[in-house]
C-alpha cells in the first residue's frame, strides 16, 4: 500500500506534531480501538493506521467528505480533477456557490475538497448561517492526489466508522479498551492567534471547561487519553493533575504574521 498521508489543509492541523504525537502514544495502542472525536485532517490517524477506529467531528462537511471517498473514491476524484483542472479566480467562486447550495455526493465531495485545496491557507470558516465564506487563496495551480494515493486512501478509511457528531456524543461510546486522542479548537495567545469557526456553533473558553469536564470523565472510566492543546494558563490549570509535555511547533498565530514557534502541551492520563 502506498504510503497514506493526510491531504487536508486544515487549521491547526497536527502534521508537524506527528512524530512527538507517536512518542505518547500507550505501548499496546495496536490492541486498542482508536477514538478521534475532533478530526480535522486526521494527521494521527494516518500515522497510526488502526485497525478500528471511530471518528468523529462536528463539520458534517468534514466526515461526509471522509465517506465519500471511503465509498467511491474514484469519483470523487474524477470530480476533483474536472475542478482543479478548471480553476481559475472566477470559477473559484461559482464553485463556493455551489458548494454552499449544494447536498451531500461525491461531487460535492470534490467541491470541497477544491475548495480546501483552492481558498486562503486551507482555512475552513463558516458563518453563522454555516455557509463557507473564505476568499480564494494565491495558487493558481492546483494538485491532488495520484489514482493509486486515492486508493490507498481509501483502504486505511474503510477501517474507520465515522461520525458527525459533537464530540460529547463520540466520547460516550469510548471504553476503557480504547484510546482517545483530543486535539481541539485551542484558546486564543492573542485575539486572533487560533481558528475556531470550523462550524457555525464556536468554541470559545466556556467550551474548553466543558471539554475539561469530559475528560475527566473519561479519566474517572478508566479510558486512557491523549490530548494536543495550547500552553496557555487555563489549559494547565484545567488538566494539572495529568501528564503534560510541553513541545515546541512553528505556526501561523494570525493571517498577518510568519510562522512563528510557539509552546504546545501534550496531555495525557497515562
Amino acid at each position: 500500500m502506498t504510503d497514506v498521508q493526510p491531504f487536508l489543509r486544515w487549521a491547526g492541523g497536527k502534521r508537524q506534531l506527528v512524530p512527538a504525537l507517536l512518542s505518547q502514544l500507550p505501548a499496546d495502542i495496536t490492541k486498542r480501538r482508536y477514538i478521534e472525536p475532533f478530526l480535522g485532517a486526521g494527521s494521527l490517524f494516518f500515522a497510526v493506521k488502526p485497525k478500528r477506529a471511530i471518528l468523529g467531528d462536528a463539520n458534517k462537511a468534514l466526515i461526509a467528505t471522509y465517506r465519500a471517498i471511503r465509498d467511491d473514491a474514484p469519483c470523487v476524484r474524477h470530480h476533483l480533477s474536472r475542478l482543479v483542472n478548471s480553476h481559475s479566480a472566477a470559477s473559484y467562486y461559482v464553485v463556493r456557490d455551489a458548494y454552499n447550495k449544494g447536498t451531500f455526493s461525491p461531487e460535492q465531495a470534490a467541491r470541497f475538497l477544491y475548495l480546501n485545496k483552492a481558498c486562503f491557507n486551507g482555512i475552513f470558516r463558516v458563518n453563522l448561517k454555516g455557509e463557507f465564506n473564505v476568499p480564494k487563496g494565491s495558487k493558481d495551480k492546483l494538485v491532488i492526489p495520484e489514482e493509486a494515493a486515492f486508493s490507498s486512501l481509501a483502504s486505511v478509511l474503510r477501517k474507520a466508522t465515522f461520525r458527525p457528531w459533537p464530540y460529547q456524543t463520540t466520547l460516550k461510546w469510548a471504553k476503557a479498551e480504547d484510546f482517545v486522542y483530543l486535539d481541539p479548537p485551542y484558546p486564543a495567545l492573542n485575539g486572533t492567534a487560533y481558528f475556531t469557526h470550523y462550524t457555525a456553533d464556536r468554541f470559545d473558553d466556556k467550551a474548553q471547561e466543558t471539554l475539561a469536564a469530559e475528560v475527566w470523565n473519561l479519566h474517572n472510566r478508566g479510558i486512557p487519553f491523549l490530548m494536543s492543546n495550547a500552553d496557555v494558563k487555563v489549559v494547565r490549570g484545567l488538566y494539572s493533575a495529568f501528564t503534560i509535555t510541553p513541545v515546541d511547533v512553528r505556526r501561523f498565530i494570525s493571517c498577518k504574521t510568519d510562522r512563528v514557534q510557539v509552546s504546545e502541551l501534550l496531555i495525557k492520563n497515562y
